[in-house]
């Protein structure tokens, strides 16, 4: 009577052929109740209806109905039949109605086949959702399906109706005439793998290994091992030891012109992926990847063997396979985390616990948030000194996060969506709470509900989600739940590795690296850049810093005006001098400026002309001009921006027509008016790509630029650009033809531009070094030759021929000149001048080096926030430094000022950011006092124990007394 009362209205009392029907001979279910299973389908049912959203092949999404199918007949054969009714919604956005009869027949069969269609559905369903994938990944898809259905314990030779049905299949493909290999091969593969797999299942499913034989270790090995086949991941490409990232100091938070903090790598990544890529080029790097998947799942494993689980191999075999491997930060902390949780649960002394537990926080440390995962993860399995543990691994830590928390930390990752099968998983843990620990499923779902959100700094909470999930899955859990869930985070890892693509690292990138090897900074606008073995500036610096500009053709040149961050010269015998020159083509120019009319016959209503002041009335409008039929030609704007709203547009286009509209629909080069400007190619309709950066644009008050562009192979090739007198050399080509260009503003709405002054000129570049000068025009010009120093004595020069005139007149090869600060040279073609010098007293070389050795040697080196330079010469050295903020030491005594004198010989100069020193140093000693406490903390406690205890004596002998 009891029972009849507590049961639910709705239930009737079961008969046993009902039993039959319901339940699997295999008793896998058998201690399910209905409402987990209604749970459980409601869940599957869901999932199937946002399959048309996802936008997937017809393979794919039959794949996936099959794959739900077989979880179905896991259910129960009874509830299978309710696939076809979820279907109706894919088959309404779809109109696929194949896929709903398909989902139909395999409700039937896994109705009538019982559990032998669970293996059928799994081996079908997954066979078409890897079809088109490559052969490594279709061996671990099937080896994780394997694992499942032995685990389960359920029949394997479905997977031999499987092969059966794509053998058939295949073969009526045959008989069809004109058939693509392109289906025939991938199904032939897949029933190949349908056979073995199976009948591998059916060998093994009830044999025993030798009691010796090392099962976990063994099985745990498969997996690394497939990753070595796999390619290197994206994210890795720059894993080589020539690498600038690898040369560089982990101890240093700087690298020239930018702060780069790295010192949680020390003890971390830099250390093992250092020595593969050291010994095995790059394939250490799947070495590296290989062995930390082999030590996730060896710690996963001691964790779960330590609670005492039946299944603890299987838990670590699905740990590992969830090894973020494409991430190089995330995959260490995530491969530590299970070994510190161990620790956290180790009877030994708290001293050694201690230290052990903050030293595998530090090495986990190259990922930036493992302290959070450690954290949580103590929680969840150490509660009573949760808070100890925290601080300990926040202490031992300290020497990176205080300047990390001070001066900020590196771009953090982002895990991918990828592993949306792990929001299946929360109805399934939900329903866990009724057997397990509270705790563990709030920070399970917690997690899960984290990375799903997407909410800042999620991924430090990807290797708790796992962890967390399968520490619930104990013996006690009912074993449907453990199995769906174990096969869902399979599925996840099987998913993970279809979306992996490696890399493949042009030849031409090593040919680049050789070119700029042992470079002070290079300005890279070219694919790969963190191969270079120089470091490569990714901001707006003076082009005489850096040393070799490599574009986006791949093609290096090296800066004729670097000087690097010392600028050095040599103090010359007061017999020689050297006169600084100016060189300036004299080309009249074009003022095409018109404040009446724009390009060709266009005009816009939406644009207010007043003078020479315009501004847009409507939306953003453009204004624009033809650029004459030049190949090399500078283009000079002397302006005002009125008013600005700082997103103005310098543009340079191909066949603009009357035609073209705002937004811009016509293939244009965009330079941004900003301070950190990116040239900007768009093809016309809907493709913005970034070809590199410019030099920083005014973007309010008055402003005088001068874009200069070149022909290269039938191509316009921003040559450079002179910001208010600076020139910044960009060599960047636009991919824009050498015809039919015109130029303009693209202005928004309300923002007024004044134009004082449009001009378009010849171009040509005029190369300046300190041996010789030269320059090529294919049409006549004048070059005006601006001294430093007047010009008194004889004349010499060598050179091509040129005409050289002074006032009008001509000057020969050994004049007399007298206080002579300008000359023209008239030229026409190529033009090389080696020498060009006056003597009287002493002589003044304006062209060409002094007849005495000049020639000086300096190596930078990083160091420990800063950088050394180790110059040697044979004559004094006038320096200067660029300013960052350096402190200057010369010889081991701090200077004021950037400006200095360097006696001849070998000399070193420091330049040193005291500051941020000073807080690694802070952190540094933070870490240290954390490990002495943890080391002596008995002896600590000891102290203030007695401590307290003399203070109260003292105090109730203070009370006795009076």
């Amino acid at each position: 009577m009891v029972e009849e009362a507590l049961a639910p209205p709705f239930a009737s009392p079961p008969i046993k052929e009902d039993v039959e029907k319901t339940y699997y001979t295999s008793g896998l279910l058998s201690s399910m109740d209905q409402i987990t299973r209604y749970l459980l389908a409601a869940l599957m049912d869901s999932i199937v209806g946002v399959i048309p959203f996802f936008n997937l092949p017809f393979n794919e999404s039959l794949g996936i109905v099959l794959l739900i199918a077989m979880i179905f007949s896991l259910i129960g054969s009874d509830l299978s039949l309710t696939l076809p009714v979820a279907l109706v919604p894919f088959t309404y956005f779809s109109h696929s109605y194949a896929l709903l009869l398909s989902s139909a027949l395999a409700s039937l069969i896994s109705y009538y086949l019982k559990e032998l269609s669970t293996s059928f559905l799994g081996f079908l369903g997954l066979s078409l959702l890897v079809l088109n994938v490559q052969a490594g990944l279709q061996v671990a898809a099937f080896s994780a399906l394997i694992i499942s259905l032995v685990y389960l314990k359920l029949d394997l030779r479905g997977g031999l109706i499987t092969g059966l049905i794509l053998i058939i299949v295949i073969s009526l493909l045959n008989l069809k005439p004109g058939v693509s290999s392109s289906l025939v091969n991938p199904l032939s593969l897949t029933m190949f793998y349908s056979f073995l797999f199976s009948v591998l299942g059916i060998v093994v499913e009830d044999r025993k290994l030798p009691s010796r034989f090392p099962r976990t270790p063994t099985a745990l090995l498969i997996y690394p091992l497939v990753t070595l086949i796999l390619g290197s991941p994206e994210s890795y490409y720059w894993w080589s030891s020539l690498s600038f990232y690898f040369n560089q100091s982990p101890l240093s938070l700087w690298v020239p012109f930018s702060y780069f903090p790295q010192l949680n790598q020390a003890l971390g990544t830099w250390a093992l992926s250092h020595l593969t890529s050291h010994f095995l080029g790059a394939f250490g790097i799947n070495v590296y990847v290989a062995s930390l998947t082999y030590v996730s799942g060896i710690t996963s494993f001691l964790l779960f063997k330590k609670f005492n689980s039946r299944i603890s191999t299987i838990l670590a075999l699905v740990y590992q396979l969830l090894s973020p491997f494409q991430d190089p930060y995330l995959l260490l902390g995530y491969a530590v985390l299970p070994f510190l949780a161990y620790l956290t649960t180790v009877k030994v002394r708290n001293p050694i616990k201690y230290s052990a537990i903050m030293l595998s926080s530090v090495i986990g440390s190259s990922f930036v948030l493992f302290p959070v995962s450690a954290i949580v993860t103590s929680v969840l399995t150490y509660k009573r000194e949760a808070g100890w543990i925290s601080l300990a691994i926040l202490g031992a830590n300290s020497f990176w996060i205080i300047p990390y928390l001070i001066f900020g930390g590196p771009v953090s990752p982002v895990i991918s969506n990828y592993f949306f099968p792990l929001a299946f998983i929360i109805p399934a843990v939900m329903i866990l709470a009724k057997w397990v620990e509270k705790t563990r499923v709030v920070i399970a779902v917690g997690s899960l509900v984290s990375l799903l959100t997407g909410l800042p700094w999620n991924e430090a909470l990807y290797p708790v989600a796992i962890l967390s999930i399968l520490l619930l899955l104990g013996e006690d859990v009912r074993k449907a739940i453990t199995g769906i869930t174990i096969f869902l985070l399979l599925l996840a890892s099987v998913l993970q590795i279809a979306n992996y693509h490696s890399i493949a690292v042009p030849s031409e990138i090593a040919k680049i690296d050789k070119q700029v090897e042992n470079a002070t900074l290079v300005s890279w606008n070219y694919s790969f850049p963190l191969l270079s073995s120089a470091p490569v500036n990714f901001s707006v610096l003076p082009s005489s810093l850096v040393q070799y500009f490599v574009n986006s053709d791949g093609n290096v040149t090296y800066n004729e005006n670097y000087t690097g961050l010392i600028k050095l010269r040599s103090i010359l015998p007061v017999n020689l001098s050297v006169s600084y020159v100016n060189w300036k083509p004299e080309i009249e120019g074009e003022t095409i400026l018109n404040s009446t009319h724009f390009s060709l016959n266009y005009s816009s209503n939406n644009i207010s002309v007043s003078g020479s002041t315009f501004e847009a009335l409507r939306g953003g409008q453009f204004i624009g001009w033809r650029v004459p039929n030049l190949t090399n030609f500078s283009i000079s704007i002397v302006g005002d921006w009125v008013v600005s709203s700082y997103s103005e547009d310098f543009f340079l286009t191909y066949n603009l027509s009357n035609q073209s509209s705002y937004p811009i629909n016509f293939n244009t080069l965009i330079i941004p008016f900003q301070s950190n400007s990116e040239l900007v190619l768009f093809n016309g309709s809907s493709e913005f790509r970034s070809i590199g950066s410019g030099a920083p644009l005014p973007q309010r008050g008055p402003f005088n630029v001068t874009f200069s562009f070149i022909e290269a192979g039938n191509r316009t090739t921003l040559y450079s650009e002179t910001v208010n007198g600076r020139e910044f050399l960009e060599e960047v080509n636009t991919t824009l033809p050498d015809r039919d260009l015109a130029f303009g503003f693209l202005i928004p709405i309300h923002d007024e531009l004044n134009l004082s002054l449009v001009e378009i000129s010849y171009f040509f570049p005029i190369k300046v070094t300190e041996s010789w000068v030269s320059w090529y025009s294919s049409v006549p010009v004048t070059v005006r030759l601006t001294s430093s120093v007047p010009l008194n004595g004889t004349l010499y020069y060598t050179s091509t021929p040129i005409k050289l005139e002074v006032n009008g007149s001509p000057i020969t090869n050994g004049s007399t000149v007298q206080d002579l600060k300008e000359i023209n040279f008239l030229t026409e073609g190529f033009v090389n001048i080696t020498m060009l010098k006056s003597v009287d007293s002493k002589t003044v070389y304006v062209v060409g080096r002094p007849n005495v050795n000049t020639s000086y040697s300096f190596k930078v080196t990083p160091i420990l926030n800063g950088e050394r330079i180790v110059t040697e010469s044979e004559l004094p050295l006038n320096f200067s430094v660029y300013n960052m903020g350096y402190a200057v030491k010369v010889n081991g005594i701090f200077i004021k000022g950037y400006n200095g004198t360097l006696p001849p010989g070998k000399n070193v100069v420091e330049l040193v950011y005291p500051s941020y020193s000073t807080m690694e140093y802070v952190g540094l000693g933070v870490s240290l006092l954390s490990f002495a406490l943890a080391i002596l903390q008995d002896y600590v406690r000891s102290g203030l124990l007695l401590l307290t205890t003399l203070t109260r004596s003292s105090r109730l002998k203070a009370k006795g007394g009076s």
